[in-house]
């Protein structure tokens, strides 16, 4: 299926990590992170629950009559693209873009080592891109997400409509770390906060799919 974006939409967007932000990979754990990665296939991996349905109320709009840009934005290598690709289809996300990282040696290659960095830069494009739309950001506890796309909210005000972050470490959801930012457990938070702004219509995610 092709997508073609129109660039000078103000229409609200998503921005989303991958791993235990939509994908279950349990990143904090490397036994669990190699396991979950290679002895499962996009049949057996895990879904977040409820974000597949989250992100298509999103995607299509409170009205359900369209559609707007879906990034995934990760580190992790592109040479898993086919099968985040697949898990990705498979479990009914919208339709959209996959920058992972191009690990290697050469001058295009991407820092092993520079998360923040890499991530920051992928968003920013996706921003300059498209200069007029807005998006919601999608991110985990476990690494630099937080602090990532505080950073993107300071440099590109207005358009940022929400931060939802994945607490996957247990965090205390008044550290100030996430300051601005909906820390959730499960997608029944972030649903609420979606209708009250006026972003997903009710129905779009029932309840009894949560």
């Amino acid at each position: 299926m092709l997508i073609l974006h129109e660039p000078h939409s103000n229409r609200v967007g998503i921005i989303s990590d991958i791993d235990d932000t939509v994908l279950i990979t349990q990143a904090t754990s490397k036994v669990k992170l190699l396991s979950n990665t290679f002895l499962r296939n996009y049949l057996t991996q895990q879904e977040v629950p409820g974000m597949s349905t989250l992100y298509r109320a999103i995607h299509y709009g409170p009205q359900g009559d369209g559609y707007d840009a879906t990034h995934f934005v990760s580190s992790s290598p592109s040479h898993l693209y086919r099968r985040i690709n697949q898990f990705l289809q498979y479990r009914q996300f919208p339709e959209g873009s996959i920058d992972l990282k191009r690990i290697g040696l050469g001058k295009t290659a991407d820092s092993l080592f520079d998360h923040e960095g890499y991530k920051l830069g992928k968003i920013r494009r996706i921003f300059e891109t498209f200069p007029k739309r807005r998006y919601v950001l999608f991110g985990d506890s476990g690494e630099h997400d937080p602090e990532i796309y505080r950073q993107i909210a300071q440099e590109y005000p207005g358009r940022v409509v929400g931060v939802y972050i994945h607490n996957v470490t247990g965090e205390d959801p008044y550290n100030a770390r996430f300051n601005g930012q909906v820390l959730f457990s499960s997608v029944g938070r972030i649903r609420a906060d979606l209708i009250a702004r006026g972003l997903i219509a009710p129905a779009q995610v029932p309840e009894t799919e949560l």
